[in-house]
C-alpha cells in the first residue's frame, strides 16, 4: 500500500517513488535510498513557479498577497502581508494563480464557491466522497437552521422542543424525490458528487439528515437498558439526561 493519492503517469513532471515499508530518520538513511529520497524532498518542495494543480503534491509557501481585489479599484488594494524585514510571517499555502493586471504583486483571487476547491497538497485533502459528504452535510445544517427560524415566527416557543414529533421532524419528511429512469439519468450525467448527495434516488428527503441507527426500527429504542449501556461504553455519558420536573415546560 502507498498511502498516497496516485494520478496517470503523464500528470507528474517526475516518477514518484513510495517509501511504504519503514521509515528512517534523514541521518539514519541508508545509503542507497539517499538520492531518492534527495529527489523526492525536491519534488515535495516545487520550484515555486506556476500555478498547482489537484494532483501535485507541493508543499511551498506564499505572502499573503491575495487579501484585496485592486483589479476592482484602488480602494480595494490591501497591503501584502508578510515578507518584511520586520515582519516576514505570517505565510499561507502556495496555489500560484496569475498576478492581477492591475498590481502583479497582488495574486488574483478567485470567487468565494471556487475556494472550496482551492490547492491543498493532494494527500492532505479529503477524498472526493469525504469532501462531498462534508459539503452537503453543511447545506443540510444550514437548511435546518433557516426552517425553523420562519417556523419560529408562528411558535410560541421557537427555541424548544415540544414534543418527541419536533426531534424526529430533523430526518422525517422532506421532499421526496421519485424514483425512476430520468432521475437516474440525471443524476448520472452530473459530474459533482455533492449534487449526486443532494439529490439521491434512494428516497432520503432532501436537506433533511439520516435517521440515526438507534431508531431506525424502533423510535422508542433510545430509552432502553441496552442503549444506556452501550452510550456509556461510548462515552455519551447519558446520566447527564435527567428527567423532566414539570410539564409542559416553561
Amino acid at each position: 500500500v502507498c498511502n498516497s493519492w496516485v494520478y496517470p503517469a503523464k500528470k507528474y513532471k517526475s516518477e514518484r517513488i513510495f517509501f511504504a515499508n519503514q521509515a528512517y530518520l534523514p541521518g539514519e538513511t541508508p545509503e542507497p535510498l539517499r538520492n531518492y529520497r534527495e529527489k523526492e524532498l525536491v519534488n515535495l518542495r516545487g520550484n515555486g513557479n506556476g500555478k498547482l494543480e489537484e494532483w501535485d503534491r507541493v508543499y511551498d509557501y506564499a505572502l499573503y498577497n491575495d487579501l484585496g481585489d485592486p483589479e476592482k479599484g484602488k480602494q480595494y488594494a490591501r497591503t501584502i502581508l508578510g515578507g518584511s524585514a520586520e515582519y516576514p510571517y505570517p505565510r499561507r499555502g502556495r496555489t500560484g494563480r496569475k498576478p492581477t493586471k492591475a498590481d502583479p504583486k497582488s495574486e488574483s483571487r478567485i470567487p468565494l464557491l471556487m475556494s472550496l476547491d482551492i490547492y491543498v497538497p493532494r494527500d492532505e485533502r479529503f477524498g472526493h466522497i469525504k469532501l462531498s459528504d462534508f459539503l452537503t452535510y453543511a447545506l443540510k445544517s444550514i437548511v435546518q437552521f433557516l426552517i425553523p427560524e420562519f417556523q419560529a415566527l408562528f411558535d410560541s416557543t421557537p427555541d424548544e422542543f415540544d414534543s418527541f414529533e419536533d426531534v424526529l421532524k430533523l430526518y422525517e419528511g422532506g421532499i421526496k424525490l421519485p424514483q425512476g429512469p430520468f432521475l437516474k439519468a440525471l443524476t448520472d450525467s452530473i459530474p459533482l458528487e455533492i449534487l449526486k448527495e443532494i439529490i439521491r434516488t434512494d428516497g432520503e428527503g432532501k436537506f433533511k439528515f439520516p435517521t440515526p441507527q438507534v431508531i431506525q426500527e424502533d423510535k422508542s429504542s433510545w430509552r432502553t437498558d441496552e442503549e444506556f449501556a452501550r452510550e456509556m461504553l461510548a462515552g455519551v455519558n447519558p446520566v447527564i439526561i435527567s428527567r423532566l420536573q414539570e410539564f409542559p415546560p416553561k
